[in-house]
């Protein structure tokens, strides 16, 4: 297969430096990915307004990789649409450092950037490894190679994005689940006044913390917690379809607009 890789932690990033390596010795893998770190970009993408810089750098494992000053789901476009000769078969972006569960997707530059690869027609996975102090991503690659063939089979693999979290303690299987609870993400912020009467806001990089947790095992974090590999399906429709159903009767609603 054909395959492009990408991740929001940076091409250098030790993570995707091991997902090529191993996915390398069965696959024809390229890189498309930030020249730095992109973390928490989500879905935004600069390249309709900025002119993006490209290096061609060297990524054991790969055929061809190249870093670009830019936000993952760029980088995933810049691949599909121009730098890559061939339309890739699968997207893969990862393996990123820390996990991608509940709420976290929203500000995941990782499932961004995997987001964007499903939205140009191209069958894409994000790969969390959950620990963000331990650099032994060899696992978590392996877990993603061995998925690939499960996902391809997919009748729908266009029509969603693969979020995949790996447990840090031994693997006990696999859990297809749903976004469990919400994180919070309230920190304390500081002010750091500077000379010119301005001031800085300063966050803390500290993880959120889970909440509204459901306890089951078809959820992303129960699941992980309980040393399973959470698969999740994400959908880029992000309308509430339970909520719509009760709003019939907004419908009905006439306004008096000057």
């Amino acid at each position: 297969m054909r395959i492009l890789v990408s991740n929001d932690d940076g091409i250098n990033a030790p993570g995707l430096r091991t997902l090529v390596k191993v996915l390398g010795e069965e696959h024809e893998v390229y890189v498309v990915a930030p020249e730095g770190e992109r973390s928490s970009y989500s879905h935004s993408v600069t390249y309709w307004r900025l002119d993006n810089k490209v290096w061609e750098r060297e990524v054991e494992g790969a055929v061809k990789a190249w870093a670009v000053d830019a936000t993952p789901a760029d980088c995933v476009y810049y691949g599909i649409e121009t730098l890559l000769k061939d339309k890739p078969d699968l997207v893969i972006s990862g393996i990123n450092k820390g996990e991608n569960l509940s709420s976290d997707c929203v500000y995941s530059g990782t499932v961004g950037a995997a987001m964007e690869g499903m939205m140009m027609g191209v069958p894409a996975m994000a790969v969390s490894y959950c620990s963000y102090t331990d650099n032994s991503f060899e696992t978590s690659a392996h877990v993603a190679l061995n998925l690939i063939p499960y996902f391809m089979k997919e009748e729908n693999r266009h029509a969603f994005v693969l979020n995949v979290n790996v447990p840090v303690e031994e693997i006990k299987g696999v859990r297809a689940t749903r976004l469990d609870g919400y994180k919070v993400y309230h920190k304390k912020i500081e002010h750091i006044p500077c000379e010119d009467g301005s001031f800085i806001l300063h966050c803390p990089n500290q993880p959120g913390l889970a909440a509204g947790l459901s306890d089951r095992l078809d959820a992303d974090i129960t699941a992980v917690r309980n040393g399973y590999v959470s698969v999740t399906p994400l959908y880029a429709d992000m309308a509430d379809h339970r909520q719509l159903g009760m709003m019939e009767n907004w419908n009905g609603i006439s306004l008096h607009v000057k």
